[in-house]
């Protein structure tokens, strides 16, 4: 009997051991989960910045600007200037060097396909392929379609459309 009570408690011990290691482990492992977890939310938080500053820059990417005006309008608005010609007739409109930007309205050329103008005559000043848009219209001209965007603004981001 007393064998047998000695046997028992050595197991005992044995075992509080065992336990005492398993727990150890276990706390170990609580630890290196959490820390995983601190290292997982501080990834999850990095990306999202970086998605964010993704989504800005395509943004700023895709803006585009466009103005439609009459000619006396566009140059008192500093966007437009008239060359050639003799005698000041003849000439014709042309985008000024250092044209002013704050006039423009801001679109996304993404999204910018149709621009109504409802002028008895539109013509296109800025630099655009003229295969990538087109004026509708058959009395008046109605709207400015923009056929191809990609093509259409990659000359300029700079629509500038005088009207007559």
């Amino acid at each position: 009997l007393e064998q047998l009570t000695e046997n028992l408690e050595k197991n005992i011990a044995q075992k509080d051991e065992e336990i005492a290691s398993l727990n150890e482990k276990v706390q170990e492992q609580t630890e290196d989960i959490s820390e995983m977890s601190e290292q997982i939310e501080t990834m999850e938080q990095l990306s999202a910045r970086q998605l964010d500053s993704l989504k800005l820059q395509e943004a700023e990417l895709n803006k585009a600007y466009y103005i439609v005006g009459d000619v006396k309008a566009l140059e008192e608005q500093g966007v437009v200037e008239r060359e050639g010609g003799i005698l000041g007739i003849g000439r014709t409109p042309v985008i000024k060097e250092d044209f002013a930007k704050e006039m423009f309205t801001e679109v996304d050329k993404r999204e910018f396909r149709l621009l109504p103008l409802e002028a008895k005559k539109a013509d296109v000043v800025s630099v655009h392929p003229i295969d990538s848009y087109n004026i509708t219209g058959e009395d008046i001209a109605e709207s400015l379609v923009i056929d191809d965007q990609e093509e259409f603004w990659s000359a300029s981001k700079y629509l500038v459309v005088v009207t007559k």
